[in-house]
């Protein structure tokens, strides 16, 4: 297992956004984190990524423990959180060299995460020019430069049109059962997890109402379960 949470709460002021969550994720596991807008989970995802500090609880990343503090990722998490983020006057390449030097990666790896997210006759283009789609594959590229272990996507599929919504379904798939990089991804395009994901968390008003294994969702799917837990449906 290389992230573990136990009992992990996280408060703003009065404000409950995490409440008691426990999870664990396997090497070259998808699991799709899934739930309405206020549920909690881009506040989840900005922990594992040491974005943000837990009020309570403990993170264990890579048997590294971390009890009612931030997370230190050591470079292990790439993440890619709301809208993809770069140097608006620097082309694609120019930012992803910048993250390449800071990571220390080399030319080569650089070259393959260009190739990767097939942006190749575009990468010269400046970041401002970019469609959203190919801001999408960019901050994907951007969150594998380091070349992490764990990926953390929010809403990668935002914007994107069918085909690109294809080749980011086969992009995460090769990440995660031929490299072994472990994902945890939120969208909702239920239908798009449904193809992708190993588990599904699904999260309301800050707590883990259910989990789910593939094998659980078959003949079911992530869209009927969602629909009635969300309504109100049977709380595992």
């Amino acid at each position: 297992m290389n992230l573990i949470l136990k009992n992990v709460n996280k408060t703003y002021g009065k404000k409950t956004v995490l409440n008691d969550i426990n999870m664990q994720t396997d090497e070259g596991e998808i699991i799709g984190l899934i739930g309405p807008n206020g549920a909690g989970k881009t506040t989840l995802m900005k922990v594992i990524c040491g974005l943000t500090g837990i009020t309570s609880g403990t993170v264990i990343l890579y048997e590294n423990k971390f009890e009612n503090r931030k997370v230190d990722t050591a470079g292990k998490v790439g993440c890619l959180i709301e809208n993809p983020t770069a140097y608006d006057w620097m082309s694609g390449y120019e930012n992803l060299k910048l993250y390449s030097d800071m990571h220390k990666t080399g030319k080569d790896y650089l070259e393959h995460v260009i190739e990767f997210t097939g942006l190749q006759d575009d990468i010269h283009r400046k970041f401002k020019n970019y469609s959203l789609g190919m801001k999408q594959r960019l901050g994907l590229g951007l969150a594998l430069i380091g070349k992490p272990s764990l990926l953390i996507l929010d809403e990668p599929m935002n914007g994107l049109d069918v085909d690109g919504v294809s080749a980011m379904r086969k992009m995460l798939l090769k990440l995660a059962k031929e490299d072994g990089i472990t994902i945890l991804v939120s969208s909702h395009i239920l239908s798009e997890l449904d193809k992708i994901c190993d588990s599904a968390v699904f999260l309301k008003k800050g707590r883990i109402i259910d989990t789910s294994t593939r094998e659980e969702l078959m003949g079911e799917g992530f869209e009927e379960r969602y629909n009635e837990l969300m309504s109100g449906g049977t709380i595992r």
